[in-house]
């Protein structure tokens, strides 16, 4: 005599965070990159089971798989080629 399920059951973790000086934040004991010109604003961040979601005005920024750990730097190091283009000798 259970009702039926009328929308899907989403567990998704949402909350804004900071983007540090160096285009980094931290979720979930793990550090992940976002774009450079990301660094010092808020973002939207949604971690699911399988994937982490990083929003900012109403798009998606980046998006990394899940992992699962202690201490791990994720992402994308092309997100960081706008500081080393700026960067002498890079």
């Amino acid at each position: 005599m259970l009702r039926p399920v009328a929308a899907p059951f989403e567990g998704d973790v949402e909350q804004t965070l900071r983007v540090s000086s160096t285009g980094l934040i931290r979720v979930d004991r793990n550090r992940d990159r976002v774009p450079a010109v990301w660094a010092g604003k808020a973002v939207s961040v949604r971690l699911a089971a399988d994937a982490l979601r990083v929003a900012g005005e109403g798009q998606v920024i980046a998006l990394h798989a899940r992992r699962v750990g202690r201490d791990p730097l994720i992402g994308d190091p092309w997100h960081d080629l706008p500081i080393l283009e700026k960067t002498p000798g890079a």
